[in-house]
């Protein structure tokens, strides 16, 4: 994942968690890294040491720092990255019918991007199912709380259900339904 990924987590974990905790995290993961290159890539494999480390420091669910992450990383992005936002749409559900298109437009600043599909399909106008496929496992919790802060960025209530999900060398795959609600 590129370094404003792992960024962010330091930062989150600084600001909610205290820097007390992040230092603890380092220690129980032997990361050296104190500062992450924003535009540079890093193995998958730190970010995944990263979030455990937080669970074994703090009891807290990785899942719960995951889903955390995903909802405040729209506010993280949408300034830096406004004309992407732009692009997207001017709902949950046209921007999440644009994301691919967004992805591929980032890969020509981000060019080692290896980025998830998200196949959006309307089922009607208040549903949308998306069939999210990444080769990295374990970030169901993220994409689900994407989900809410594109929710809260666009002032919409949708609830989210994560229908099936499964995993393979190299293959994760899953299909969720988002309802808008009043």
């Amino acid at each position: 994942m590129y370094g404003m990924v792992n960024n962010f987590i330091e930062h989150y974990i600084q600001q909610h968690y205290g820097d007390k905790t992040w230092k603890g995290i380092l220690k129980e993961t032997g990361l050296d890294n104190e500062y992450f290159v924003t535009m540079e890539q890093y193995n998958d494999d730190i970010t995944y040491q990263m979030v455990s480390g937080f669970e074994k420091v703090t009891g807290v669910p990785a899942q719960t720092l995951l889903s955390k992450i995903g909802e405040n990383w729209i506010d993280h992005t949408k300034e830096e990255y406004a004309h992407y936002f732009s692009m997207g749409g001017d709902n949950t559900f046209g921007f999440l019918a644009n994301l691919n298109g967004i992805h591929s437009s980032l890969s020509h600043i981000l060019t080692e991007l290896k980025p998830p599909i998200f196949n959006c399909k309307t089922i009607d106008p208040q549903t949308l199912e998306v069939i999210y496929t990444s080769h990295r496992p374990g970030l169901t919790p993220f994409v689900t709380g994407l989900f809410k802060g594109l929710a809260k960025y666009f002032n919409e209530n949708i609830q989210c259900t994560l229908i099936t999900e499964k995993t393979e060398p190299d293959l994760h795959e899953c299909v969720f339904i988002l309802k808008k609600t009043a």
